[in-house]
């Protein structure tokens, strides 16, 4: 599974045949991750929020938290941590500087913004036991290091680590 970002497509690619486009979508598509106990449904960042993304290509909003920011914004990069909360985070269009945002989404579908400053939110990932979470702001060339609590709703403070030179 990967999406081609801009063009709004989710694909999947199977042994050596051609991508099979599962889904099409208006907006810039940035992540998805699948759904528990819900086949062929996503939860994904989108255009200017987070959605459901439904088998037959819909989109179910559950928020659009950059429509309500100063600068054209999208969202990019997501993953799903061990507890089934689901973190993205946001750019502005032209990079502008700490114009982006983290957000999490609980399992309940609340989406609340848990950090802000970044420029270029990439690569959220996590330990296995969920309690540490790497996020990477590509413009400023750091990597963040954030202790999360597995039952909580908020990360900790943000660690800085730099990749080397």
């Amino acid at each position: 599974m990967y999406v081609d970002i801009l063009s709004g497509r989710l694909l999947e690619l199977r042994d050596d045949t051609e991508p099979t486009r599962l889904a099409g979508l208006d907006v810039p598509l940035g992540a998805v991750a699948p759904v528990h106990g819900r086949p062929d449904t996503w939860i994904a960042t989108a255009g200017t929020g987070i959605a459901l993304l439904t088998p037959d290509g819909a989109l179910d909003w559950l928020d659009r938290p950059e429509d309500r920011t100063p600068f054209p914004s999208r969202m990019n990069d997501g993953v799903a941590d061990p507890a089934g909360r689901f973190w993205a985070g946001s750019m502005a269009y032209d990079g502008t500087p700490g114009a982006g945002s983290l957000y999490r989404t609980d399992p309940d579908g609340t989406v609340a913004r848990v950090l802000d400053g970044l420029t270029i939110a990439n690569g959220p990932a996590f330990t296995a036991d969920g309690t540490t979470m790497y996020l990477a702001d590509t413009a400023a060339g750091t990597i963040l290091r954030c202790r999360i609590d597995p039952l909580g709703r908020s990360p900790g403070q943000p660690g800085n680590l730099r990749p080397p030179a």
